[in-house]
């Protein structure tokens, strides 16, 4: 199935989907470990009650890697917030091959000033995605060597520790969103895999639509293995 045709369906697929699921869809570039990538996204929220709000976020990226998450959280509105949250991820570089994680949590969260904090724990189950080689010289077929694949997904299940923060920043009168989450295993079978994400976004609006800019540095330490995966991301989005 080529690059192309998936890249359709993803299209169609959001497109046909009942416009309940989001309130925002939009087309989205990004250019991530020297590759080019064209997608979808969508995000919703809605407060059902005083006491529950729900949130649902994912995107669908097709390139010479393929890229995804859906994130969905249900955040319980009580003296401390309680928040319940499934965060998926999908690469690979192949449609045969991708692998996936899976983190499901609890946390607490609370403002501190201009500030939201949260702390939990989570469950995360990974199914890593398959390598992917290139030839150093094209005309020696046995010049074949591993792909640097940036943040793999290690195949394990391990008990977490969740620690993040959100914040706006302005500089030169634009206001950017700042996210910071530290994720850190506390149990788990073999070397433990710690990571670091920080999240940068600023955005405005044009001609009607919704655009972003979206800055994304991820940092995982396996054993004495450090890796990591910077992104850079442009978009629209349309809301409904």
């Amino acid at each position: 199935m080529s690059k192309t045709l998936v890249l359709i369906l993803m299209i169609a697929s959001a497109i046909l989907a009942p416009p309940v699921l989001a309130n925002e869809v939009g087309f989205i570039y990004s250019q991530a470990s020297n590759d080019s990538n064209w997608g979808i996204n969508a995000d919703w929220e809605k407060r059902l009650t005083e006491l529950f709000k729900v949130g649902v976020e994912g995107q669908l990226q097709s390139g010479d890697v393929y890229l995804g998450d859906a994130n969905f959280a249900l955040t319980l509105n009580l003296p401390v917030d309680v928040r319940f949250e499934s965060n998926n991820r999908l690469k690979g570089y192949s449609l045969d091959g991708i692998g996936s994680s899976t983190d499901l949590g609890a946390s607490l969260v609370f403002p501190l000033g201009n500030t939201e904090w949260s702390a939990g724990v989570f469950g995360k189950r990974g199914n890593p995605f398959a390598p992917a080689y290139e030839l150093t010289d094209p005309t020696d077929p046995t010049s074949a060597e591993l792909i640097d694949s940036g943040i793999e997904i290690i195949e394990k299940s391990s008990l977490n520790l969740a620690i993040k923060g959100e914040f706006d920043k302005t500089v030169l009168d634009r206001t950017i969103e700042v996210g910071v989450r530290t994720l850190l295993e506390l149990l788990g079978e073999g070397d433990k895999v710690h990571q670091l994400i920080v999240d940068l976004e600023t955005g405005g609006k044009a001609f009607g639509v919704n655009w972003t800019i979206q800055g994304q540095i991820i940092a995982q330490a396996h054993g004495n293995v450090i890796r990591h995966d910077r992104s850079i991301m442009t978009g629209v989005k349309i809301p409904f």
